[in-house]
């Protein structure tokens, strides 16, 4: 076995190497910065291996099965670079040129606060997906074509501001988001406290585990206020079409599983939150009101767990506290907006509901001036 372990650690220092081959040279403008981290990854990697192979400890028959689990571990990381980053690298197109583009005037409009945002790639095969390692976003391969779901963009630009490390330019925003979990936790200490007091302890293994998934929940409600505050109501209307088209129960509650993002319906409750706090007053009650018509179609209910799981409460003053997140980094919301992009995504939804038979062709018109911005 350990004869044979060597030969795969072998081999896979020559696969790691070779993804090195697949680099264009020089790598296109917009895939530079994900091929320089790409590279020391891969480096990083190669050096792992390299340890696994002649480290001493290794050499122990005992530790053969110790051995296997760091390689595997190894293994499934080179795996992730290669069918992810490297392969946006190398089979980058026009489509890619376009979306970095466009989400560089974004940046631009909103006042990013990032020097570096994420690189964008149009090979997705499941929605929008970022991935921290890499400071890569993924997007459908047809997504810089249409204009209804783009502002969901802006949620996918607030997750770097959680994982940026010693940035002054951002410490305010994280400073909110860890307050607003510390009242998360003392709203459930609270209430298990007296489950154990009233109820013999039954529910306490759920408010644990809701206690413990609001802290993904929470990134992604911040996602949505940053995406509110700088897209406008063009982000309520993409989630509604978002829940429409890809959702399932809006208003699913997990019980004991671990869960990475809030159910819709809470999600969009703390969207109406910062509509109102930006005094968006129309936009708010028009959102609203189609959402429940939204929630007649999908023939779904809201249960009693629901408001255990997300106390309303709970959920406004997330709001209150993203919007102050934002605010505090000195982003350009809504109110203040007056940029192409952000009036273009806005107009599109006016123009979607007013007529979308005739939607369609202004559409196309509009993505072919969108697409002559040059962001420098």
């Amino acid at each position: 076995m350990q004869q044979y372990l060597e030969a795969i650690i072998a081999e896979t220092i020559e696969r790691a190497k070779r993804l090195k081959t697949r680099f264009p040279t020089p790598p296109p403008l917009h895939f530079q910065v994900l091929a320089q981290g790409c590279l020391k990854l891969i480096n990083e990697k190669i050096s792992l291996l390299n340890n696994l192979y002649v480290a001493p400890v290794y050499q122990v028959p005992l530790n053969q099965s110790a051995r296997l689990r760091d390689l595997k571990n190894i293994i499934w990381e080179i795996d992730i670079i290669e069918n992810v980053a490297v392969s946006a690298i190398s089979r980058h197109n026009k489509d890619d040129i376009k979306i970095n583009k466009f989400v560089q005037q974004i940046c631009k409009e909103i006042n990013y606060p990032i020097p570096v945002p994420p690189t964008v790639s149009a090979l997705s095969t499941n929605y929008y997906q970022i991935y921290p390692q890499f400071n890569l976003l993924c997007v459908p391969l047809l997504e810089c074509d249409f204009l209804l779901h783009l502002p969901d963009l802006y949620h996918e630009l607030a997750h770097p501001l959680f994982w940026t490390e010693n940035d002054d330019r951002i410490n305010l925003f994280q400073e909110h988001a860890k307050a607003f979990y510390n009242v998360v936790s003392d709203h459930f200490d609270r209430v298990i406290l007296e489950d154990q007091r009233t109820n013999n302890s039954g529910s306490v293994p759920t408010y644990e585990a809701w206690k413990k998934n609001w802290i993904n929940w929470l990134i992604e409600f911040f996602c949505d206020v940053f995406g509110v505050c700088t897209a406008g109501a063009a982000y309520g209307w993409a989630h509604i079409h978002l829940a429409m088209k890809r959702g399932s129960n809006p208003f699913e509650v997990p019980l004991h599983s671990k869960s990475t993002h809030p159910n819709d319906e809470a999600r969009m409750q703390v969207i109406l939150h910062v509509l109102e706090y930006m005094q968006l007053q129309p936009q708010k009650d028009s959102i609203e009101k189609k959402w429940q018509e939204v929630q007649g179609a999908l023939s779904r209910q809201k249960n009693t767990l629901h408001s255990f799981a997300y106390p309303s409460e709970l959920l406004r003053e997330c709001a209150l506290f993203g919007f102050k997140a934002v605010v505090s980094i000195q982003c350009n919301i809504a109110p203040n907006q007056n940029g192409f992009i952000f009036k273009a995504l806005n107009e599109a939804w006016i123009q979607y509901w007013n007529d979308y038979s005739t939607f369609f062709k202004w559409e196309q018109k509009k993505v072919e001036e969108m697409h002559l911005i040059n962001p420098n």
